[in-house]
């Protein structure tokens, strides 16, 4: 069977995505064996529709509609690693926490109410305040109950 036939015998075809039904690495990435070698199925699509002119080409094959498993030419398009961490920031994607605008305690992170720890992971003023009053709290309460 040739390469295209196996191929497109492992896609789900869809109204928009067309999800890649084979294989999965252990990462959860789509492979297909190519050349006797295991490649991810998006790039592969991305060689037949002349998005990449290499399977080793160094650039990343992304996607415009966020789908891993999505192997529809049409969704798919070539970048860098830049363009994929800006395509990450544009859509809010990305580490956790990074677009939030409040924390966990439900307070606003502004200018004032925010700090940084270890100049990368943004906190809340005012929980530091009330964690810092509670202990104070605390102490004061269990040297008047040591005291007596």
């Amino acid at each position: 069977m040739k390469y295209k036939e196996r191929f497109w015998k492992k896609v789900n075809k869809t109204n928009t995505c067309w999800n890649w039904i084979g294989d999965h690495s252990n990462r959860n990435y789509d492979c297909f064996t190519f050349n006797r070698k295991t490649r991810r199925a998006h790039r592969v699509s991305a060689l037949w529709a002349g998005i990449i002119d290499n399977i080793d080409n160094p650039n990343y094959v992304l996607h415009k509609c966020d789908n891993p498993s999505c192997v529809n030419p049409e969704h798919l398009f070539s970048g860098t690693h830049q363009d994929n961490m800006d395509d990450m920031h544009k859509k809010r994607r990305g580490k956790s926490g990074y677009y939030k605008t409040h924390c966990n305690s439900g307070h606003k992170f502004t200018k004032e109410n925010t700090y940084l720890k270890d100049k990368k992971v943004r906190h809340c003023r005012s929980c530091k305040h009330i964690r810092e009053r509670g202990y104070y709290m605390y102490k004061l309460l269990m040297n008047k109950f040591y005291k007596d």
